[in-house]
C-alpha cells in the first residue's frame, strides 16, 4: 500500500499551475516498472489531467488522476 500524504486540493492547484510547461513526467505503475517521458499537460478536469508526452516512438497523450500524484504513482518536475 502506498502511503499518502497531502491534500488532494493542493495537488490539483500544483498541477494547473504546471500547464504549458516542459515537464519531466516519471510513471511508476509497480512491478519494477519505471517509465521516463518529457511532455507537457495539455489540461485539467475535475478528477484527472491529461499529458502530451514524446518518446522514442513519438508522441502520445496519456491520462492522469490526482490521487496517482499524491500517492507517488506519478512524479513532475520542470525541465
Amino acid at each position: 500500500m502506498r502511503k499518502v500524504t497531502g491534500d488532494i486540493r493542493r495537488v490539483q492547484d500544483g498541477v494547473k499551475e504546471l500547464i504549458g510547461q516542459t515537464l519531466k513526467i516519471i510513471l511508476n505503475p509497480g512491478r519494477n516498472k519505471i517509465f521516463e517521458y518529457e511532455g507537457v499537460i495539455s489540461g485539467t478536469y475535475p478528477s484527472l489531467f491529461t499529458l502530451d508526452v514524446r518518446d522514442k516512438a513519438g508522441s502520445k497523450n496519456l491520462t492522469c488522476s490526482y490521487s496517482d500524484v499524491l500517492c507517488g504513482k506519478v512524479r513532475l518536475s520542470r525541465i
